[in-house]
């Protein structure tokens, strides 16, 4: 009797035995799928970490274009079957430089500039030179900022900028801008690529560098936040007031919190 029940219990182990390594097997497998709540704080920075600080800011908005002109002279060459030119469309023109020669004479320039165009006439061609005596800069700008129309503004490297027009259409690029510029600060056909002031000013505020801010996964502003050490602490979402082309007034963080700027950079750099 005694044999028959030894025998059932082992046979009941035996059978029990793959149902406990099976459980055990299992919940091991779905402990590696539990989400880790502490991955996050193992996480290290992307580089080093810039302070979120207190202080003044002026906003600024990036302006990209080129130097234009609105004057324009123009040279008569009258006809002459011996005339032979050194110029065409697009050349650059000085007081001074040839011009074309006819019946073995050499006559130069008396206007600077561009040359714009190049007209038949009956009796010889004109040839219209876009001058340097009235610049514009025509760019685009992407501002929430409302500009005034011949208000004067500046750009960082404090250069004169008066608004002549702005379209109310947004495109990628942002919106057509119009300025008049001072000859003396620019060139004819030079390419612009700076920040316009914009004159509004905000002091006392948090200030993160821009660099440390990216669209975090719902598309709202984000910064992510670090420790002294590297360590990742959180990403967190920040609202943002004004901007400059170094900083950012947000909220949301606090003042010396560090804040991963090479993560920032990577991230906005697939945006």
């Amino acid at each position: 009797m005694i044999k028959n029940w030894l025998f059932r219990i082992i046979i009941f182990l035996l059978l029990l035995f793959p149902v406990v390594f099976v459980l055990l097997i299992s919940n091991q497998e779905i402990d590696r799928y539990q989400p880790q709540e502490s991955i996050i704080r193992s996480q290290q920075a992307f580089g080093y970490g810039e302070k979120i600080i207190v202080g003044q800011i002026e906003e600024s908005y990036p302006i990209i274009g080129t130097i234009d002109s609105v004057s324009f002279e123009s040279i008569f060459i009258p006809a002459n079957s011996t005339n032979y030119y050194f110029f065409q469309k697009q050349d650059d023109l000085y007081v001074g430089k040839a011009l074309y020669m006819t019946n073995g004479k050499t006559i130069t320039s008396t206007v600077s500039g561009v040359v714009y165009d190049i007209l038949s006439k009956p009796d010889g061609i004109e040839v219209i030179v876009k001058t340097a005596n009235e610049l514009v800069l025509v760019g685009n700008i992407n501002t929430k900022q409302t500009l005034e129309i011949n208000k004067t503004y500046y750009t960082e490297d404090e250069k004169e900028l008066t608004l002549l027009s702005i379209k109310d259409v947004y495109t990628e690029k942002g919106q057509e801008v119009i300025f008049s510029v001072n000859k003396k600060d620019f060139q004819l056909n030079q390419i612009i690529n700076t920040y316009l002031l914009t004159g509004k000013i905000q002091q006392g505020v948090l200030l993160a560098p821009t660099d440390c801010i990216y669209k975090g996964p719902t598309n709202q502003e984000t910064i992510r936040i670090i420790s002294k050490d590297g360590k990742v602490l959180r990403e967190q979402e920040v609202k943002v007031s004004i901007r400059s082309h170094y900083s950012a007034a947000v909220n949301g963080v606090d003042e010396g919190e560090l804040c991963d700027i090479e993560y920032g950079r990577f991230q906005s750099s697939d945006e």
